[in-house]
């Protein structure tokens, strides 16, 4: 028997496995499949649909520099991006996932910036926002926290993150280049009319969200599976929020004490979950089955992998970079908080 002969009989079952849940509980999978929408509809719909529009919007209409150029220079000085890497970082830390990752492709696709800034800003560009930090998770913590102490272990965290990637991609030796290399390709498509470019961009954010909205729907429902499954009570949120930030970070403040429930909850939002790398997967560029961008196996951290191959390892990074700034900070400059 060859090994794919294996990996298809190992495969087979995990596939079937689904289906005979569904059929077996079918409650609790259209309760979980009913949240993951609601979830959808109500939350993330509203507020991530408006900024993937006029974000696109802003790169069609060619204001990308006009925008940036209070804080270009300084992002050029500190990360070396030029003004489509920079809008694509911003964009990624305040608008949340998945724009940033969602322009990068963009970029990458039309020749804006080169293969390793994009897969250098991949690996930093994708964060929860501010709105979902200051709102739902602010909301959820056990303690009351200051604005800044969520946003500094969630951000402060990007930094090292880059200097590794930019090492490991090689991008600071492309620094120099970029100038040269970040100019626009032109696609050879006829101009179009301003209404019909709206509409484009309203299609394709449509587009992304359905995507959006799936992931969310099944992972909830894999979320309410775990949460009635025969294993340990303390294990349940934290694969919940393995799965799924959302659902996983209000059942790890539940179940968890303070101390330990603020620096994981911080963890899982900057990891974003499964469902979060597979809402990243979903924008990226297509791949051809040679070079099958997401297919992470044996591609981790691997500089010649497509863009998206090792994003997850940079999320792992992420996620565990945040959990010790957290609990720094928390013991640091609020220890009457643990007592």
């Amino acid at each position: 028997m060859t090994v794919a002969d294996i990996r298809s009989s190992c495969l087979k079952p995990l596939i079937i496995l689904p289906l005979i849940l569904l059929l077996a509980f079918p409650s609790v999978s259209i309760q979980g499949a009913s949240d993951g929408l609601t979830l959808w509809f109500h939350v993330v719909l509203p507020s991530l649909l408006p900024f993937l529009i006029c974000t696109q919007s802003i790169v069609a209409l060619g204001q990308i520099s006009f925008l940036l150029a209070p804080v270009s220079p300084a992002i050029r000085r500190v990360f070396g991006f030029g003004a489509e890497g920079a809008y694509a970082l911003l964009c990624g830390l305040v608008c949340g996932y998945p724009v940033g990752a969602r322009l990068c492709s963009m970029f990458l696709e039309n020749g804006s910036i080169s293969e390793k800034e994009a897969k250098t800003l991949l690996a930093i560009c994708s964060q929860p926002s501010p709105m979902f930090l200051l709102g739902y998770v602010a909301a959820t913590l056990p303690l009351q926290l200051p604005s800044l102490l969520i946003l500094a272990s969630i951000w402060l965290p990007v930094f090292p993150l880059f200097c590794l990637a930019a090492h490991h991609y090689g991008f600071q030796k492309d620094i120099s280049a970029s100038c040269a290399e970040n100019t626009p390709a032109s696609t050879g498509r006829p101009a179009r009319s301003g209404q019909s470019r709206l509409d484009a961009i309203i299609l394709s954010s449509f587009e992304t969200m359905v995507l959006v909205g799936g992931y969310i729907m099944l992972f909830s429902i894999l979320s309410a599976w775990v949460a009635m499954a025969p294993i340990a009570p303390a294990a349940k949120p934290l694969l919940s929020a393995i799965l799924e930030m959302t659902t996983g970070i209000h059942a790890v403040c539940q179940a968890l004490p303070p101390k330990a429930a603020v620096p994981v909850s911080l963890a899982a939002a900057a990891f974003g979950g499964l469902s979060g790398l597979f809402q990243v997967a979903s924008v990226l560029p297509p791949q051809t089955p040679k070079n099958a961008g997401f297919a992470i196996r044996h591609r981790f951290l691997n500089p010649r992998a497509p863009l998206g191959s090792d994003y997850p390892v940079w999320k792992i990074l992420h996620a565990c970079l945040t959990g010790l700034t957290a609990a720094i900070l928390l013991r640091v400059l609020f220890p009457a908080l643990l007592h």
